[in-house]
């Protein structure tokens, strides 16, 4: 897992926005192109934002920390606290992310339709490295989780196929698999969370560090 913080100068900034939906619905979506400045090395590197909270006026100088390339924490300058642009900030509480694991844990265990589901959802995970459980996108674990449940979501239906008019044995299987499947989600959910909270808590030493040794 790599992890960097630094001082930056924001370069330039080119924001594109479309509106997108329907008649019953409308998004915005904005997203930013900018050039930044790292001021302490002095090299410069380029990224996208979508939707970002971060703040990205040219010639404003901001304090960003980077996990795995994507931002989890910035501060805007030495009084205002660092801040976590980071979506889903519910799950950084512990009850609400627990919650959420179990939840999906019971909906991919429902027979049939749940299976169905989590194949879906594991392949899509597995694909895009897009977090099932967490917050952070591109934390190396994303798409070995979605492997997970993607194979249990097809090794279930073997079993099934042999049992014929047992139906105690069928149930043992569907028990069988929900439990692996809550144990998966909540174990993983729990094992991203603290990850996720070392690595803030981190980020907001050295960003108030950084703009501390700016002065």
């Amino acid at each position: 897992m790599k992890f960097r913080t630094g001082l930056f100068e924001v370069l330039t900034n080119d924001e594109v926005s479309s509106v997108h939906g329907n008649f019953h619905e409308i998004e915005t979506t904005h997203q930013k192109s900018v050039w930044l400045k790292n001021l302490a090395s002095g090299q410069v590197s380029h990224m996208h934002l979508k939707n970002s909270a971060v703040p990205t006026k040219p010639g404003a100088r901001i304090a960003l920390a980077f996990f795995n390339g994507e931002i989890i924490a910035f501060k805007r300058n030495e009084q205002i606290p660092v801040e976590d642009p980071v979506d889903m900030k519910a799950m950084r509480n512990p009850i609400k992310a627990f919650l959420w694991a179990g939840l999906l844990a019971l909906f991919c265990s429902i027979p049939w339709f749940g299976y169905l589901l989590g194949i879906a959802l594991g392949g899509f995970a597995l694909i895009t490295g897009y977090p099932l459980v967490g917050r952070y996108r591109y934390f190396f674990g994303n798409r070995l989780f979605g492997l997970f449940v993607l194979l249990m979501s097809v090794i279930v239906w073997f079993p099934v196929q042999y049992i014929h008019g047992d139906f105690s044995a069928l149930v043992s299987v569907y028990v069988k698999m929900a439990v692996v499947l809550m144990a998966g989600f909540v174990g993983f959910q729990l094992y991203k969370t603290s990850v996720e909270k070392r690595y803030l808590k981190r980020a907001v030493i050295e960003l108030n560090a950084a703009w501390k040794g700016s002065l």
